[in-house]
């Protein structure tokens, strides 16, 4: 049961890691095309 219960800690760990890692491309992709489109306009 210990195991389970750390196997299932660690796959929710990765999993909040990832969606922070996406989230922090997807604003940094943002702020890239604010950026550009301020300059371009």
């Amino acid at each position: 049961m210990n195991v389970l219960l750390t196997g299932c800690e660690i796959v929710t760990l990765q999993m909040m890691v990832i969606l922070l890692l996406l989230m922090e491309k997807h604003f940094d992709t943002l702020t890239i095309k604010a950026v550009a489109g301020g300059r371009f306009m």
